[in-house]
């Protein structure tokens, strides 16, 4: 019976585990969002720069804005495309600007540290949108509420078998194990009451802050 309890324990366990783990898409998506805007300002930038400089009264800057201009025209309103589209396009931009002829032009404009970050940028965009994919590609697993409370059951029951049994067939182990989840117990209790409190004085903080403005 106690190893049945157990491996139910478990596989609740993991269930709770995937469902938590499903509000990461949110937090993902609001990454997203922001490493999405960087970029956008990054790519406008340089382009804008790039065009800008055509008119350059320095005749190498003009010359290399006008090279690099023919080069990356193409690549104009790619801010505006879906998320995959925009990292591909960016991609093929960062590659064209990294081409030894166009490098030097770049550098001639003084765009190596905004080419560099973008290139940060992107990578940093495309490891999001892996990572929001695989977590979304899970089916919803339904609401953490009544999982928990299943668990609670399960919880009254193993502590019940735990306790019926340290008094029929005492063992160290038993001993062992009660001594530790009475610890756990404990320690979960603190921190619960502590995260209250914060929480609480949180609340008092921001409600006399208010009074004051």
């Amino acid at each position: 019976m106690a190893d049945a309890l157990l491996y139910v324990c478990f596989l609740r366990l993991k269930l709770l585990t995937d469902i938590v783990a499903q509000s990461r898409v949110s937090d993902e998506t609001a990454e997203i969002a922001v490493v999405d805007k960087e970029a956008d300002d990054l790519i406008t930038y340089i382009l804008s720069a790039i065009r800008n400089a055509r008119q350059s009264p320095v005749k190498t800057q003009r010359e290399a804005a006008t090279t690099l201009y023919n080069a990356t025209k193409i690549y104009a309103g790619i801010q505006q495309m879906a998320q995959r589209q925009e990292v591909q396009q960016a991609r093929g931009l960062l590659t064209d600007l990294a081409k030894p002829d166009l490098k030097a032009h770049v550098q001639t404009l003084a765009l190596q540290p905004a080419v560099d970050q973008l290139s940060t940028t992107i990578d940093r965009y495309a490891s999001l949108l892996e990572s929001r994919a695989t977590s979304q590609v899970a089916t919803n697993l339904g609401a953490a509420k009544p999982v928990r409370k299943k668990m609670n059951t399960l919880y009254d029951e193993m502590t019940t078998v735990a306790f019926a049994f340290s008094i029929a067939v005492p063992a160290a182990e038993l001993s062992t194990f009660i001594t530790k989840l009475n610890k756990l117990i404990d320690d979960t209790t603190t921190a619960y009451n502590q995260s209250r409190a914060q929480m609480k004085a949180a609340k008092v903080a921001a409600s006399g802050e208010k009074k004051m403005e």
